[in-house]
């Protein structure tokens, strides 16, 4: 979804999917402002899409993010703190945060400025001091508004982010087809690597090309990936090596990972096509030795289909912390009789 402003005057944009029950069929439109415009395939409605943005641009309008217009940005200066951000990463130490942000807005770094907005804002409980706290703070909105996207240029509408206690606390792609500039590629490793985006927890990746290496992140903690393409695991396996939670609505294309790869997981969902492997891909799982939750939406070939479910059969070929098994809709739980 684009979201634009030109003074005062708004103007958004998205491609909407819906499905018919009765008529077993798919629409597609373009929404601007609320106005639908029908299409016959995903792909002329993105192309207008894209065409539509680029027309606006071309106008005068800016992306928007926090009700703030985004801007060039003016010359700032950040605090290189990496042993304190490093310890922040490791999560246990929990006074970390609050001792960086403390050095953050000691040093005038912005980043500690919009923490410290957003705690303010959580205690305000008046609507009128609410605000007035809030427009306070545009300074330092404004800077990590400008920083992490005016550098993206015409790009910066394909990328959505979501905001928690003031930074960048998950990005989303998800208007990537047929889009112009940038590569998927080149635009997250421009969004990843800003300091805006530093303790990062998810990334989100909806009918995207498939990349074949992700960019690096240190504090990543969720990762999904949705689409008809496969994706192949070496791709994001050893990219993240904090990653609790990830879930794969798309083909997988499977390579033995690592060792240590992936081993943090807690939380895995595969919509996937298990064709090959599909021994390996079960005695992986079973060293998964975090894992708590696991999904498989798994189409196989018939042996394949008998291996999956005679693992899941077998508590004892669970990885050893793994409580809810579902397959294919049948949940299962680990009982007391299990332990």
């Amino acid at each position: 979804m684009a979201q634009l402003r030109r003074a005062r005057e708004e103007w958004s944009a998205n491609v909407a999917y819906s499905y018919d029950n009765d008529r077993d069929d798919s629409k597609i439109a373009l929404v601007i402002n609320g106005s639908a415009r029908s299409f016959r395939s995903v792909e002329a409605a993105y192309l207008a899409f894209h065409s539509a943005v680029a027309a606006k641009l071309k106008e005068g309008f800016v992306p928007m993010l926090d009700g703030l217009e985004v801007q060039a940005p003016a010359p700032t200066q950040f605090a290189e703190l990496p042993e304190l951000e490093a310890l922040v990463d490791e999560g246990s130490h929990p006074d970390a945060m609050a001792v960086l942000t403390d050095a953050w807005v000691q040093a005038n770094d912005p980043r500690g400025l919009c923490i410290s907005l957003a705690k303010g804002l959580q205690k305000q409980s008046d609507p009128e001091q609410f605000m007035q706290r809030k427009r306070a703070g545009e300074a330092a909105r404004r800077a990590r508004n400008n920083h992490l996207l005016y550098p993206l240029g015409a790009d910066a509408y394909r990328v959505k982010v979501t905001l928690s206690m003031g930074l960048v606390e998950k990005v989303t792609l998800e208007d990537e087809q047929l889009a112009p500039g940038r590569t998927t590629q080149q635009l997250l490793e421009a969004v990843v690597k800003s300091r805006f985006c530093r303790f990062l927890k998810e990334i989100q990746l909806i009918n995207t090309p498939v990349l074949n290496e992700m960019p690096p992140h240190p504090a990543l903690r969720k990762l999904g990936l949705w689409g008809e393409e496969p994706w192949p695991l070496s791709s994001f396996a050893t990219a993240y090596p904090r990653l609790e939670s990830l879930d794969l609505s798309a083909p997988l294309e499977w390579s033995t990972p690592a060792p240590n790869a992936l081993s943090r997981l807690k939380n895995f969902v595969l919509h996937s096509h298990l064709v090959n492997d599909v021994a390996e891909v079960l005695n992986w799982l079973s060293s998964l030795e975090h894992l708590e939750t696991l999904t498989l939406w798994a189409r196989t070939p018939s042996e394949g289909a008998a291996l999956v479910a005679a693992w899941a059969n077998d508590v004892s070929q669970w990885p050893p912390r793994l409580q809810q098994l579902t397959v294919s809709g049948q949940v299962r739980t680990r009982s007391l009789d299990d332990q």
